[in-house]
């Protein structure tokens, strides 16, 4: 676990040094669980009086509380009192829009589910805007209910849906796979119909589930990396850039799919262009590249089926590549080089310490992962010190990468929670 050096910065209002400072607590005790007061004053290098001043504000305003004891003292004392943060004191909810239906996901402070509704939309719903946010909305009401919460706990609402999103302006410009109109003002139209003030982020999904690869690996924080998630139809992604989500001028950073990466292909992705990674790299065109070469490779396991179209898995296709299945390598090598042309541009281009896969890629097993890095040391190396790491995410198959939605969600919401927690802890302080 890396070591996190003290947040006093010279020249620092005596405000914002405390503010500062409270956050790297919090942020040192998400990464350790729990931990003793004079063990953080000697990760962030600060004195133990003041770790023991901000221990006890942040116990005031109940967002660390006792965990109980460490069971043995080095030197022998009396042991010393365990500090977390409480799960329970605030919660995020994260709702995932899909083109027919749609969860909402009330999570704890540790970025935990309490509770889920998963919810189809009616036929009303999908063509009428205002019954779809209606419907979210009372979703929203449902959990607070159920959970025996106000709408006081709920820290923020932070909403992921397909597409182009305008973050700052809370806009759905492009979406993808509905059909819904451009330029959608989600983010205004679901703050009015959940009637209270309570921040509301809308994100492109992609964005969020990789933002989920910072719970897992919290030294990513202090690198840039690329994630780039697959579904059967579809490919995004996002860059975070040392704990912080990229966007660009016009939402486009993380539309890895739509990077053309064979201009002369004629398949034809849903954006409108030929030749993207997305079209390129589906699971359609899996199925497809099998039917073309099965005549070539009958001795294939996969031949026959792939002949008479009766290959509709492409799990198949995977899993033979990984037992030697000629048909089979021979379609894993045509994916595992237009990703690798996906990759090099990329690492040209934003120069990442780490790509990340997420999602069908995670699928796809080993014969394709090794081609993939294969394919990437035959491009030149501008730097050969320090090569960018191609790794697998620790969110595989459907039900995970949900999780990951929800959790990157959360530790957004949240995140930008503790980071205005001042005037927060101020009200609250106020109010009582």
């Amino acid at each position: 676990m890396r070591e996190m050096n003290s947040a006093v910065t010279r020249g620092n209002k005596p405000h914002d040094v405390r503010c500062n400072n409270q956050r790297a607590v919090i942020q040192l005790l998400y990464q350790h669980g729990e931990m003793a007061l004079p063990e953080i004053a000697e990760h962030l290098g600060l004195s133990r009086t003041a770790v023991m001043k901000i221990a006890r504000e942040l116990t005031k305003q109940n967002l660390l509380t006792e965990s109980g004891k460490r069971l043995s003292s080095k030197n022998g004392g009396r042991p010393p009192t365990l500090f977390t943060v409480n799960r329970d004191y605030r919660y995020a909810v994260a709702i995932l829009i899909n083109p027919l239906d749609f969860d909402c996901t009330l999570m704890d402070m540790w970025y935990e589910p309490r509770m889920q509704i998963h919810q189809e939309f009616t036929a009303e719903e999908l063509s009428d805007r205002g019954a779809m946010i209606l419907a979210i909305a009372t979703a929203f009401d449902r959990l607070m209910e159920e959970m025996c919460l106000t709408r006081d706990d709920a820290c923020g609402v932070a909403v992921m849906v397909k597409g182009v999103v305008d973050v700052e302006g809370g806009v759905v410009v492009f979406p993808i796979g509905t059909e819904w109109e451009a330029n959608m003002p989600m983010r205004d139209d679901l703050a009015e119909a959940l009637g209270f003030e309570v921040p509301v982020f809308i994100e492109n999904a992609c964005r969020y589930m990789g933002y989920a690869e910072l719970l897992s690996f919290p030294a990513y924080r202090d690198e840039l990396i690329v994630v780039i998630a697959s579904g059967p139809h579809g490919v995004g992604g996002c860059v975070v850039d040392h704990g912080n989500l990229s966007h660009g001028a016009n939402g486009f950073v993380g539309e890895i799919g739509h990077m053309i990466v064979d201009p002369f292909s004629r398949r034809l992705c849903d954006c409108g262009s030929l030749g993207c990674l997305e079209a390129l790299i589906n699971k359609t065109a899996v199925i497809d590249y099998a039917m073309e070469f099965a005549a070539d490779y009958q001795e294939s396991e996969l031949s026959e089926k792939a002949r008479s179209q009766r290959l509709y898995d492409e799990k198949d296709v995977f899993d033979a590549a990984d037992r030697g299945d000629a048909l089979a390598c021979k379609v894993m090598d045509i994916l595992a080089l237009y990703l690798a042309v996906g990759i090099h541009n990329i690492m040209v281009t934003v120069d990442p310490n780490r790509v990340v896969l997420v999602g069908r890629f995670c699928l796809m097993g080993d014969y394709f992962l090794n081609k993939l890095r294969k394919e990437l040391t035959l491009f030149p190396k501008f730097v050969l010190d320090s090569p960018t790491e191609i790794v697998l995410s620790n969110y595989r198959g459907t039900q995970n990468e949900l999780t990951a939605c929800m959790r990157g969600a959360a530790c957004y919401a949240i995140t930008q929670y503790l980071q205005d927690m001042e005037k927060h802890s101020k009200s609250e302080i106020a109010s009582r």
